[in-house]
């Protein structure tokens, strides 16, 4: 089980394209699943770019770049937090997408990085939710071309 991620769903009444069609064919659920498959590598990508990016947090002397600010993606500094993300494909019906979700185990950190501290020490590092905001049309795209694609005669 993942310690945080979000979910993107294509069950009935979800997304009103899908809600629309009471039975799927075959064709068409290997098509959603394609476009999972499609959506969880630019996730995938996007994350590591959102990390990538220059950060305009405070500069420790005991890490090796400077750390990220409230609101942005964190700051790739042991690598550890980057390599639990992944994404899994759940059939036609959802993927999900997060830390912890390949079955590498996400660090008790993540949890407060992508939400901040209960108390607020510490504001939060949206990685995962900055990922989707910034795939928002490509996960659109993929579902929108894979159905497409599973239709055509």
């Amino acid at each position: 089980m993942a310690l945080d991620a979000i979910s993107v769903d294509a069950k009935a009444g979800t997304l009103k394209a899908m809600g629309k069609i009471p039975n799927l064919t075959n064709d068409i659920k290997q098509g959603i699943k394609r476009a999972w498959f499609a959506t969880g590598k630019d996730l995938m990508k996007e994350a590591r770019q959102q990390v990538r990016l220059r950060k305009s947090g405070k500069k420790y002397k005991s890490l090796r770049f400077r750390s990220s600010a409230p609101g942005e993606s964190h700051r790739n500094q042991s690598g550890t937090l980057m390599r639990s993300l992944g994404y899994k494909i759940h059939g036609h019906e959802s993927m999900t997408f997060g830390y912890g979700v390949e079955g590498n185990k996400a660090p008790d950190y993540a949890i407060f990085m992508e939400h901040g501290t209960p108390r607020g020490q510490m504001k939060p590092r949206p990685t995962l939710q900055n990922t989707v905001n910034a795939t928002s049309r490509n996960i659109t795209v993929n579902l929108t071309d894979e159905i497409n694609k599973s239709v055509e005669i």
